[in-house]
């Protein structure tokens, strides 16, 4: 699963045992505590949805939070315990044309549509900055997210696949130090070398690209540190 680092957008690789069914589907029913993440395609009607297991610390519980925001390719990303709050707050999604919607059990709580590319308020920058500082009392408050999370700013850059470790994609699961998608059954990816053997097997580009990523987390600490202005600036 997607392992998060507290105030950085690099992520790590996790490892949990999980109940599965015969074909291999983790349902969460039947694993409480667990985080599910999906990333939908939304201009070509490919029909791609990737998926994967996101890290308990962000802790969402008792619903879905969905986002047309997901930085670079914008595809619908969502996050959830409950894979019929997901689904919904997919649907809330293409209904607004974009936004971001908060669900829990099987209602809609809240919702910020964004009508301009999936990207962009057609409100005023202080109805929109208010409209944010309510969703975030409420992902933090009924969801319970971490405070250690900003709870949107890491949805949207968890599909981004140029910051190490992994992230999702709607081709799946993508290690971003070996350039390569890997499966999220850990079994099979153990068979293929873990991340620690693969860093020290990389090219010497590959070395010079990893002194970067101290920049990289001192950057991203950086500019958590300041949610408001910088998600203003992302979504106005």
């Amino acid at each position: 699963m997607i392992g998060l680092l507290p105030h950085s957008l690099i992520t790590e690789e996790e490892i949990a045992s999980v109940k599965t069914l015969r074909d291999g589907t983790v349902r969460l029913s039947d694993n409480p505590g667990l985080v599910k993440l999906a990333v939908v395609e939304r201009r070509r009607r490919t029909g791609r949805i990737g998926t994967c297991l996101l890290d308990p610390a962000y802790r969402l519980r008792g619903g879905a939070i969905a986002t047309s925001v997901s930085h670079d390719s914008h595809n619908i990303v969502v996050a959830g315990d409950d894979e019929e709050d997901m689904a919904l707050a997919v649907q809330k999604i293409e209904e607004m044309q974009g936004g971001i919607v908060m669900v829990a059990r099987g209602e809609v709580l809240d919702a910020l549509p964004l009508p301009v590319a999936g990207l962009i308020s057609d409100g005023t920058p202080e109805e929109t900055a208010a409209a944010i500082r309510r969703l975030t009392k409420l992902a933090h408050g009924h969801y319970g997210i971490s405070q250690d999370s900003d709870a949107f700013m890491t949805l949207w850059f968890l599909a981004l696949p140029v910051i190490p470790y992994l992230k999702l994609t709607t081709k799946g699961l993508f290690d971003v130090t070996r350039f390569d998608f890997v499966p999220n059954d850990a079994a099979l990816e153990d068979n293929r070398g873990r991340v620690g053997d693969r860093i020290s097997s990389r090219p010497a580009a590959f070395f010079a690209c990893r002194h970067a990523f101290p920049a990289i987390r001192a950057f991203s600490s950086y500019f958590l540190a300041f949610p408001r202005v910088h998600l203003s600036s992302f979504v106005i």
